[in-house]
């Protein structure tokens, strides 16, 4: 990786990352057992390309395809064409896309926090989603959340942890993990981690924002002593009628949700379709 970001030149192309994959002094064994997934913009044709080495692939559509390499494959490319449900907000083509992808990484993420798949698989550590930005022509990570609610027949409970992603630079991700302790105050744990191309010796961001609040939120509805199985609402935007904010002065924060969207979640959970 660190020769091909070292030696790739504008424009990029398909013959030319291929090349620089052989170049790159692996031995041909070496070759065999690694792969790669490149995205690329041209900027003279406002295109975007996707050139893969030695991938899996499934095909859900004339042109909606999906990549995958790793350990974690078994997760995408067998049931990766389900129908997005519970998502809430206007949303375009690419946000659907990324819905749909976000659906996906949030039950394999899920299987990560209740069994031991992701060991016995040898990976694990949550998810992330790149994504195209029109307005910067380039490539970006899309900061999430994931919240975990318990639901009963009688109501809804947030009891956590609340997992939220943020990036400084280009490659630090900070998960901010926030759990309640004996207190039932809620106190936040950040982990930082950094592309292996970075030096070794990194240092957890300072947190200067005010808010959690991400671009997309995944609520994680648990049955508590249910034969039923966990449901998701995706939520985008900030007015999604959930909230966690800073209190500087008390050095603590403070999660907010609305009636109507504890509503939403329960009567979601509780039914088979989303209550319109």
């Amino acid at each position: 990786m660190k020769h091909i970001r070292e030696n790739i030149k504008r424009p990029y192309s398909a013959p030319q990352i291929l090349q620089l994959i052989q170049d790159s002094g692996l031995l041909e064994s070496e070759l065999q057992s690694v792969s790669f997934i490149f995205l690329g913009h041209d900027t003279e044709t406002e295109t975007i390309f996707v050139q893969d080495y030695l991938t899996g692939q499934t095909c859900i559509g004339p042109n909606h395809k999906f990549k995958y390499a790793g350990s974690g494959t078994f997760h995408f490319f067998d049931s990766i064409a389900y129908e997005l449900r519970g998502m809430r907000g206007e949303i375009n083509e690419a946000e659907t896309a990324i819905g749909i992808l976000l659906s996906r990484i949030s039950v394999a993420l899920y299987e990560e926090v209740i069994s031991d798949i992701s060991h016995n698989y040898f990976y694990g550590g949550g998810f992330e989603i790149l994504g195209f930005n029109p307005n910067l022509s380039r490539f970006e990570k899309i900061p999430l959340s994931f919240v975990f609610w318990s639901i009963t027949d009688n109501g809804i409970d947030l009891c956590g942890p609340i997992l939220s992603q943020s990036y400084s630079g280009t490659d630090v991700l900070t998960i901010q993990r926030l759990s309640r302790d004996s207190s039932g105050s809620w106190r936040l744990k950040p982990y930082a981690v950094a592309s292996f191309l970075d030096s070794e010796d990194i240092t957890v961001p300072e947190f200067t924002n005010d808010s959690l609040n991400s671009p997309f939120t995944v609520h994680f509805l648990v049955p508590a002593g249910r034969n039923s199985s966990v449901r998701l609402i995706i939520k985008k935007g900030k007015d999604t009628g959930f909230s966690i904010n800073l209190n500087r002065e008390k050095k603590k924060f403070v999660i907010d949700y609305t009636k109507e969207f504890a509503e939403e979640a329960l009567a979601y959970a509780l039914r088979d379709e989303i209550p319109t």
